[in-house]
């Protein structure tokens, strides 16, 4: 049922790529997973713009009760930055072997100063809405990408070496494209891709299909660090991450608020 054959399989290369690392709170080093995966950038977006915001001020009332009862102001908030975050992540995002990021990429996307400016877009009274991406010294150049995306797994383990990983892997929808070919079975991951190449005007989508381009994930393995009082990177203090499709990075973002801010 597939057209693949042992040479695709012989030329396939596992690519070993940085991480996407940044500071929260002063307190924290989170790293996550870089492109072509969008989770990492749009989980340390959504923190760098939720730094800017009192957030421990907004927890849940009482929350050893399965979580507790979420106050409004705190879930705003959060969707408020996730809106930002995604909205960035819908343009700018996909194979950096194709598609480069904006500006100086991670480190421009990460910039504190710009995430600044992207919190002031929050008001505290309303929503904003369809948020519109970021610009970086000019007008975007690549259409917002509308795909959705569904299904993965996701562990975390720590050993007893102190060895650890957070391992995020999908074969996208349910069962991949139902096919077993050879003893393994066959994902459906080219619907990860952009459905069309480009907006009605005829912009080009960043996470458009390409020959040889792994395609954009939500996918969002991540590792918090403490922040040494040298500024330094400190021990380890969690491995998540989740399944979820395109939902990924909400999941991972209210986990790392409900610890980090909320202390649950």
């Amino acid at each position: 049922p597939s057209l693949m054959t042992m040479a695709d399989l012989a030329a396939y290369k596992a690519k070993e790529r940085d991480p996407v690392c940044t500071t929260y709170r002063n307190s924290y080093y989170v790293c996550s997973m870089s492109p072509p995966s969008s989770g990492g950038i749009a989980v340390t977006q959504a923190l760098g713009i939720l730094e800017n915001f009192n957030l421990s001020s907004y927890g849940p009332t009482d929350p050893a009760n399965d979580g507790g009862i979420p106050s409004v102001m705190g879930v705003h908030l959060v969707t408020e930055a996730e809106r930002l975050a995604y909205a960035d992540r819908d343009t700018y995002v996909a194979d950096t072997d194709f598609v480069p990021l904006p500006a100086k990429g991670v480190t421009s996307m990460l910039d504190k100063n710009y995430l600044k400016s992207r919190a002031a877009l929050i008001s505290a009274d309303k929503s904003i809405g369809i948020a519109s991406a970021g610009t970086f010294g000019a007008a975007a150049s690549y259409a917002a990408d509308k795909t959705v995306e569904y299904g993965t797994t996701h562990f975390s383990i720590v050993d007893s070496y102190g060895n650890v990983v957070s391992m995020t892997t999908t074969v996208e929808s349910s069962m991949g494209s139902f096919h077993m070919v050879g003893g393994f079975l066959l994902t459906n991951q080219l619907t990860d891709f952009s459905a069309a190449p480009t907006d009605a005007q005829g912009v080009p989508v960043a996470n458009r299909v390409e020959a040889g381009k792994r395609p954009r994930s939500t996918m969002a393995p991540t590792l918090v660090f403490e922040r040494t009082e040298s500024g330094k990177r400190g021990a380890l203090l969690l491995a998540v991450g989740s399944p979820g499709g395109a939902v990924i990075i909400q999941f991972v973002v209210k986990t790392l608020v409900g610890i980090l801010d909320w202390g649950l």
